[in-house]
């Protein structure tokens, strides 16, 4: 009906986490009875008895008698011509009171480890990745222990291997405990190319670049959750993370610089790394329903422990032009760093009249870090000199907030404030600290309107202070390039994000026809950008500071109908975007823009039965310009076609051809860069049931896989080309545990 499904249940009870794919991509259809669709109200709002129209949309599957206690999941295995491999092992196991999964996974066809929907399994769920006020933030850097697959393109030679196990017990009704290990290692080499055009205020100068990286490492992560409704009047939960991980990395670099034609400078420089981490987190929650005035309490908080060591040993060779010897240097660099923060809430909800309410609630945190760096530069030229550096940050702050909701028919209106109070100091060793306070209302806003059953407008309004890291703050300089000295300002201000944001969804069940359009706009004040020194002999260096303002816009469009004359389905996507930010280049201000259009048309066949065809095309258009150096504006665009093409001619075989054709054209580079990719396939199932199947698929027949990059940013235009997996063949045998025979029909219901 055009309504986002908010969770499935099996015979009532969540199945490992709130995502639909979860339940209905591995229980066989044949094991189940019924499907109920039904709306579901909020924890706190059905703890309340109240009708605050907020509905979730929910689907139950009630399972056959004698299917409830089924191992289900499967087993895949493969190897190919030229070294590649890959295999994945799913098991899961659903009882009254007990469920268990196990996962497994290994390949060298640069295909990360878990999915999204994996790792957020194996932490509960995605209602246990909640912060206090509702808000989800995931965050997986560069050093990051879980290598999380979004379907993003992999550079380079990737192997993966991983492994877990889930496992849940329910005490009684809505009371149940949850605990997991998962562990995953991979081995990364990669190598690139880039290209790279910077200017100045007066002129432009070129970088060509070479490097390599090979990088090792291990991740180990324990979550457990508890989770108790089983008394109508009040709700505990608690969840708590361990995480320890470690690195080894080594790379190679060279990158030469020169003006006019003209040799400049060169880089030369090796390094070896290891990285290791560990980090400890805890938070928890209690709801209680009240009598009187005020008719809802929720009180939690969470505390969490971060410790890093990273050591670095370089061999770095700088030469600039006209100097008869080169500086040599063999830095070590060790740093430590640690994190506490805390925070607690309390909110309440009162009524005020029908079908009006106010939230209220009180916020307070605090964040501690530390950073200790001990920098050994071993100069051939001078004396050995030791500079330990130590630099702390705090910040603290209360934010009472308070929030109206008012429901008028089919209206829902919201709106509210918070009022965050801070304090940050941040002080380098043997120095007097800096401190800023913080005093600023940060309010919100949220209207929706369902007219019909699956049309719904939406419009609301927010806004939030971000604070400088400690790596933004630390003013430390990281010299281990002597090309590139970069350092951090102990007197950048927070930004202040505004944001506003409008939608419309429509949904007609009878035609296949939905439409959805938006539109998001941000303002930020006090941006953190960069200010960027270039010296006559083109080394520079880079300082953090405050720009006073940066916009973006986005929009979107999807639309997508069947023909029926035609028997056919056509789809349509747009998307637009566009960035105004502030840099400084040898103290003059820089505006760069960029524009971005995208937009995609495809079309497919309705009756799948023995055919399955899709077709289109997609382009991608990019203008960047710069008010520094308008011979550096650039247009660089990125077209696509695509056939994807599947033949089923009997239940036992399955023939499929998928193939897209992409060309990079720029004006600020030589040359278009052409990517024909064609994948291959065949399947034939057998056994009884159509439990095994084997495959043989060939990836990239024509061997063109480029990892082709470019991206324009603060004062320059950047082309990577990095190596990536090619062409290979795969043979692949998969068994399923859960392929029964098929009976009659499911019975659906609507509640």
């Amino acid at each position: 009906m055009g309504e986002d499904v908010g969770k499935v249940l099996v015979d009532g009870k969540e199945f490992f986490s709130n995502d639909p794919k979860v339940a209905t991509k591995n229980l066989p259809a044949e094991s189940v009875d019924k499907v109920q669709v039904y709306n579901d109200k909020s924890d706190e709002s059905e703890m309340l008895g109240i009708d605050d129209s907020d509905y979730q949309k929910t689907i139950n599957l009630k399972l056959k008698d004698g299917m409830k206690n089924m191992i289900f999941g499967h087993v895949e295995g493969g190897g190919g011509y030229d070294k590649y491999y890959l295999g994945n092992t799913k098991l899961y196991r659903f009882t009254d009171k007990h469920q268990f999964a196990a996962l497994a996974m290994s390949n060298n066809i640069s295909k990360p480890g878990f999915s999204l929907q994996d790792y957020m399994d194996f932490n509960g769920g995605l209602s246990n990745l909640m912060s206090g006020d509702g808000n989800i933030e995931l965050t997986f850097d560069s050093d990051g222990p879980i290598p999380v697959d979004f379907g993003q393109t992999i550079q380079g030679d990737l192997t993966t291997g991983a492994g877990g196990v889930n496992y849940s017990y329910e005490l009684k009704k809505e009371n149940r405990l949850n605990v997991s290990y998962m562990g995953n290692g991979s081995i990364k080499d990669i190598n690139q190319e880039s290209y790279t055009r910077n200017y100045t205020i007066d002129d432009m100068f070129e970088q060509a670049g070479f490097s390599s990286n090979k990088k090792t490492d291990i991740n180990h992560l324990i979550n457990f959750g508890w989770r108790n409704r089983s008394n109508k009047k009040q709700y505990f939960m608690l969840n708590g993370v361990a995480t320890i991980y470690n690195a080894r990395n080594s790379s190679y670099e060279n990158y030469i610089n020169s003006q006019n034609g003209m040799y400049m400078n060169m880089l030369d420089q090796s390094s070896k790394s290891i990285t290791e981490k560990m980090a400890l987190s805890a938070k928890g929650s209690w709801l209680r329903k009240l009598n009187g005035v005020m008719k809802l309490l929720k009180v939690g908080g969470d505390i969490a422990v971060d410790q890093s060591l990273r050591e670095v040993d370089e061999n770095i060779a700088t030469h600039f032009t006209g100097d008869a010897d080169t500086l040599q240097q063999l830095p070590h660099q060790q740093n430590d760093s640690r994190i506490l923060s805390s925070s607690a809430y309390l909110k309440s909800v009162t009524r005020l009249g029908k079908k009006f309410y106010v939230e209220t609630g009180l916020f307070s945190g605090l964040k501690n870090e530390t950073r200790d760096r001990e920098q050994v530069l071993l100069d051939l030229n001078v004396t050995d000199t030791d500079i330990p550096t130590q630099f702390d940050v705090n910040y603290q702050y209360i934010k009472p907030r308070i929030e109206l909701k008012k429901y008028i028919g089919k209206h829902r209106l919201y709106a509210g404030s918070y009022w965050e109070f801070g304090e940050q100091y941040n002080k380098p060793m043997d120095t007097i600290a800096i401190k800023q306070n913080t005093n600023k209302i940060l309010p919100f806003a949220r209207w929706e309107y369902e007219y019909r059953t699956g049309q719904r407008v939406t419009a609301s309004y927010s806004s939030r202070l971000r604070q400088p890291s400690s790596y933004e703050l630390q003013p430390i300089i990281s010299n281990t390039n002597a090309l590139y000295l970069l350092y951090g300002n102990r007197h950048l201000k927070p930004e202040i994000n505004q944001s506003v944001h409008a939608s419309w969804m429509l949904f007609d069940q009878f035609s296949f026809t939905s439409l959805f359009a938006s539109v998001r706009g941000t303002y930020t004040k006090n941006k953190i950008n960069r200010s960027i020194q270039v010296f006559d002999d083109l080394s520079q260096i880079v300082s953090l500071i405050n720009v006073p303002e940066d916009y973006y816009l986005t929009t979107q469009l999807d639309f997508s109908t069947h023909i029926k004359p035609l028997k056919i389905k056509i789809s349509t996507k747009y998307r637009n975007s566009y960035n105004e930010g502030i840099s400084y280049v040898n103290d003059q201000k820089n505006v760069n823009k960029q524009l971005s259009h995208k937009g995609k048309l495809s079309i497919e066949n309705r009756k799948k039965d023995k055919f399955d065809v899709r077709i289109g095309a997609s382009l991608k258009w990019t203008e960047a310009s710069y008010s520094l150096q308008r011979d550096l504006n650039q247009d660089y665009m990125e077209y696509v076609g695509f056939f994807d093409f599947s033949y089923t001619p009997t239940k036992r075989w399955h023939f499929s051809l998928v193939s897209d054709f992409t060309n990079y054209h720029s004006n600020g580079f030589e040359e278009d860069v052409f990517v024909p990719l064609i994948e291959v396939g065949v399947q034939h199932h057998f056994l009884e049931n159509n439990r095994a199947t084997i495959a043989l698929k060939c990836f990239d027949i024509l061997d063109k896989n480029k990892g082709i990059d470019r991206i324009s940013s603060y004062n320059y235009l950047q082309q990577t080309q990095s190596n990536t997996v090619g062409r290979f063949i795969m043979f692949t045998l998969k068994y399923r545990l859960n392929k029964v025979a098929k009976k009659n029909g499911v019975f659906i219901t609507k509640g």
